[in-house]
């Protein structure tokens, strides 16, 4: 199955990448993709209020604050001829809305093609055994690759939700040359919506399956973000990396490529 999806360009090489979705009699066509986020999310409209509340989540984001937030269940949830049933989301509160986010619980275990020349995402089940490299997949669905920095080697967790890519101070201190200093952002964002304090560099030499990339990258501290993703993870390659390559991940047997 192709989905079709469009990248909204941003400032500073940011950006998101959007997905049709559908949702029982509903749709909704400004679907954000998130594969950093283990959950999906909608907006609060007068008709999702709706639904049943069936139990209830608490998000932290990278600035460490918690929200509760309810869980309502659709009795179908993808697009076309790719949904699941009887899929549970969590829904925004009408007092901090925010747009809808897919994450990782609409797409686990599944062969995911992220084809940025053509703008689409090919969803399907069948076993890609051509694939190179390792793949690790957490106990929450997200995924993590492996990039190199003077040929050394760092988890990396693949996050279409980053708008763009995030590193620990650490490694500036680590590649000096590999960094130049741009600005200060101190009214920043996270998935929740709470302000977090960001430096923005621009950087060179990210390895990538052979590839040299190179892009802006916002440094912060990955404290507030222990408890979420794997302990090892040194940066979180974001939306504006992601888009310079073409990639395959199979998520059920654990292996991903570039192309």
């Amino acid at each position: 199955m192709k989905i079709p999806f469009k990248i909204q360009e941003n400032e500073i090489e940011s950006g998101k990448i959007y997905i049709p979705c559908e949702f029982d009699h509903l749709d909704d066509r400004n679907c954000h993709l998130d594969t950093g986020s283990s959950y999906t999310s909608v907006t609060w409209t007068p008709e999702l209020d709706e639904y049943p509340v069936v139990d209830s989540m608490t998000r932290t984001s990278a600035s460490g604050v918690s929200v509760d937030d309810d869980l309502i269940t659709f009795k179908s949830f993808g697009y076309k001829s790719f949904y699941v049933k009887n899929f549970r989301a969590v829904r925004y509160s009408q007092s901090r809305n925010q747009e809808s986010r897919i994450g990782m619980s609409l797409f686990k275990d599944l062969n995911l093609n992220f084809n940025f020349t053509d703008c689409f995402l090919e969803v399907s089940k069948t076993r890609d055994d051509y694939l190179r490299y390792l793949l690790d997949v957490d106990d929450n669905k997200l995924f993590y690759i492996r990039s190199k920095i003077n040929e050394q080697e760092y988890v990396t967790l693949w996050d279409t939700g980053a708008e763009l890519t995030v590193i620990e101070p650490k490694l500036i201190n680590d590649y000096k040359n590999n960094f130049e200093y741009i600005m200060d952002i101190p009214n920043g964002s996270d998935a929740t919506g709470n302000s977090v304090y960001f430096k923005l560099y621009r950087m060179k030499g990210l390895d990538i399956g052979g590839h040299q990339l190179s892009g802006n990258v916002l440094v912060m501290d990955f404290g507030p973000l222990k408890n979420k993703i794997n302990n090892e993870v040194k940066i979180i390659l974001g939306f504006n990396h992601i888009r310079q390559l073409n990639w395959s991940f199979d998520l059920q047997n654990k292996k991903w490529d570039i192309y």
